[in-house]
């Protein structure tokens, strides 16, 4: 005889379960009543099925899973919002990921404890509703984590923490069956019952500060490189406007020898000195073509952060080559594809101005494939860089905010599904950065 008290408890909790992860899963309609309204029939339709099944039906019918998907699927298809291949199959992999546990830990349960698979399944014992509680809650944990990764709430920069993240809620699960396994061979005495409990309880108290703590420092990890890009644009900023004013004054001195060279050259033509007007003629356009031209398309972000390197490779007599595909001058403005340019400019000018003269030369170019944005800055090297410094670490002293380009180049890329590479070839070093558009 089955407890009914818990088999109807077990149903709500999967009803509310299914239902709970679709509407977290999936996109959602912008009227709440509509979605409460839904959300709760739904549920309730669910429920009433799973209960009907439960007491009135074969308990091993292979066949009631069609009914849980069929009303899973109505609900996400006609109530939810997105892609229809994703809406029609959600549904599918929730149930197929509840049947995988429980199946799975059924047989389990059966081959260790020697009782049949039916008996665990139809006979109301302590240890029988004791495993379909865990399992639920392994269900809701599953479902829980699919949620977070979806949304992605979890970012977890470095594999160890992903395998980390995964381990600990798997070590604490075998640890708290191993418990339910030891109650059952003792015959659930009342003297070892309470010390299990204490373990059970500590361990999941381990887990959820471990989890808590890793996603909090995931958290806080986002925001520092929030707080590195924020500073970056403010430097950026500002040197664009010290450029600026620099190129007023620069300007403004061309312009005054520019008027004080043509009078000159009037004087010397009416003069008939025609030689000595040819020489000032060929020395002001000398001036003029070492004079550095900014950089001027229809963007103003992307003229302001190129302009900036521009100067500094200027200052640093770095022949400094810019090439930009039109294409892509509608996405240049997004202020992380600026701060992926001012990263691999300054990696590359920080390079070349330790390097002689003959070395100094560098080349950006910034293009678009199909629907991906390539960022590709190349600089000459007198030696390997990858040999002597593999991590890319920063030489200044100044470590508060250098030497954090190269995680925020990946943390940027990572954000658009893209990636970075490093490489050298035929006496360059290479920074290309790929991105989703």
């Amino acid at each position: 005889m089955l407890n009914i008290t818990l088999e109807i408890a077990v149903n709500i909790f999967q009803s509310i379960m299914y239902m709970g992860f679709l509407f977290l899963f999936l996109d959602k309609p912008d009227n709440n009543r509509k979605n409460i309204v839904a959300f709760s029939a739904f549920s309730l339709i669910f429920f009433c099925c799973v209960t009907y099944i439960t007491f009135f039906v074969n308990f091993l019918n292979p066949f009631d899973f069609i009914f849980y998907i069929l009303i899973m699927e109505a609900y996400s298809i006609f109530f939810l919002k997105g892609n229809i291949f994703e809406k029609s199959i959600m549904p599918v992999i929730a149930y197929l990921i509840n049947t995988v546990i429980s199946y799975v830990f059924s047989y389990a349960i059966s081959l260790i404890s020697h009782e049949s698979y039916y008996d665990l399944l139809t006979k109301s014992t302590v240890y029988r509703d004791s495993c379909i509680i865990f399992i639920n809650l392994i269900n809701a944990f599953v479902f829980f984590l699919l949620v977070k990764l979806k949304t992605k709430e979890l970012k977890l920069v470095k594999w160890t923490d992903l395998v980390t993240f995964i381990l600990i809620p798997i070590v604490t699960i075998v640890i708290i069956y191993s418990t339910l396994q030891i109650l059952y061979l003792s015959n659930f005495k009342s003297d070892i019952l309470i010390f299990l409990l204490v373990i059970c309880v500590c361990m999941i108290f381990v887990a959820a500060i471990t989890w808590i703590m890793m996603t909090r420092i995931s958290k806080e990890n986002e925001m520092e490189t929030q707080l590195l890009l924020i500073n970056q644009k403010s430097s950026l900023y500002e040197a664009n406007i010290i450029q600026t004013n620099g190129q007023i004054a620069k300007m403004s001195k061309i312009k005054h020898d520019i008027k004080n060279h043509l009078l000159c050259i009037g004087e010397l033509l009416e003069s008939d000195r025609i030689d000595e007007a040819k020489k000032i003629c060929n020395d002001v356009s000398d001036k003029l073509a070492n004079v550095y031209t900014p950089i001027n398309t229809p963007n103003a972000l992307l003229n302001a952060v190129i302009n900036v390197e521009l100067e500094k490779a200027s200052n640093d007599n770095i022949v400094f080559t810019v090439l930009i595909n039109d294409s892509i001058m509608e996405f240049a403005g997004n202020t992380d594809l600026i701060s992926i340019i001012g990263n691999i400019c300054d990696n590359a000018i920080e390079y070349l101005r330790t390097v002689e003269q003959v070395y100094r030369g560098m080349i950006l170019e910034i293009s678009r494939h199909n629907s991906y944005c390539v960022i590709s800055c190349k600089n000459k090297i007198v030696a390997s860089i990858l040999e002597n410094n593999p991590e890319l670490f920063t030489h200044k002293n100044d470590t508060e905010f250098h030497g954090k380009g190269i995680g925020i180049l990946k943390a940027i890329v990572k954000k658009y599904d893209g990636e970075i590479k490093f490489y050298e070839k035929e006496g360059y070093f290479y920074s290309v950065a790929i991105l989703k558009l």
